[in-house]
């Protein structure tokens, strides 16, 4: 039976959620709240725990991992429909992945290479890394996240620092009650992709200290969501960010420090094609997984 480290676990956990939280997400939550976008991103925290204690308690209550807890639980028949629709889900996941991954490097890196050349490269990484099985899987992303994360963190504390605007974030809380919630929820829907965490929690050690590693997970999510939004609007604004496709990208362009820590942008696009990766390989894992 495969084997995998909390630590692992976690690194699969944080790919599912970080690539789409460096990039993409907080664009989304300056369109809803503006100057205000960083106050969504603390308030995941909420929705994340009660997420975290539900994953809990379902693999506490079942005998099997999943799709075979839904049979357990469900009924053979509903269980077994359940599990069909559930292996579409992945791999829609996986292909709204690849979808961002190729606007991103046609929009801004190579416009005129070919896309299909894009998605072959990565389904021919991703499925040698399938084939190679669970645990060189989760070594990949163990080495993806030791060489990401730190960087991620890295970037936005330079673009805060150097471009300390606490004007930007002002007014402080004013918004509605509306715009705020849809703000919570487009931070919240992305913690649904740690749903492999209840097939992977039975390939770990102890399951006792799951309840940790998602609380880590979520904890770090959080932190990455609040510093990256934070960079954006200090850096571009409210005005300049709802312009930019990727303001995230952006920021990273504009980055520069004493005129010898420049063009950051070439190794943030190496490390997020990493972190790509495994946010497409893992979800193909699963639906290939699932149909056992």
């Amino acid at each position: 039976m495969f084997r995998i480290s909390h630590f692992q676990l976690y690194c699969i956990l944080l790919l599912l959620v970080g690539p789409v939280a460096f990039l993409e997400t907080p664009n989304i939550l300056i369109i809803h709240l503006g100057c205000n976008a960083w106050l969504a991103a603390i308030g995941t925290i909420v929705p994340g725990i009660l997420l975290a204690a539900m994953f809990q308690y379902i693999i506490k209550k079942s005998s099997q991992p999943f799709p075979l807890l839904l049979e357990e639980h469900l009924g053979k028949i509903l269980g077994k429909f359940l599990g069909f629709l559930y292996i579409l889900a992945f791999l829609l996941a996986s292909s709204f992945t690849l979808r961002l991954f190729v606007d991103f490097i046609v929009t801004n890196v190579l416009p005129q290479t070919p896309i299909s050349v894009f998605i072959g490269v990565l389904l021919l990484v991703g499925f040698v890394a399938i084939k190679s099985g669970l645990e060189n899987l989760a070594r990949c992303c163990e080495l993806v996240t030791l060489l990401g994360l730190p960087f991620a963190f890295l970037i936005f504390l330079l673009a805060i620092i150097e471009n300390w605007n606490p004007g930007n974030l002002l007014p402080f809380a004013y918004m509605d009650l509306t715009s705020f919630s849809l703000g919570l929820l487009s931070c919240s829907y992305v913690l649904g992709k740690m749903l492999p965490i209840l097939s992977l929690a039975f390939f770990c050690p102890r399951q006792e200290k799951i309840r940790q590693v998602m609380f880590l997970v979520i904890s770090t999510y959080v932190a990455l969501m609040l510093a990256t939004t934070l960079a954006t609007l200090m850096t571009l604004d409210t005005t300049m960010s709802n312009i930019a496709t990727f303001p995230t990208f952006s920021t990273i362009r504009l980055l520069h420090s004493a005129d010898f820590i420049q063009n950051i942008d070439i190794v943030f696009i190496g490390i997020w094609i990493l972190g790509v990766f495994g946010l497409v390989s893992i979800p193909w894992f699963m639906a290939c997984y699932t149909t056992q």
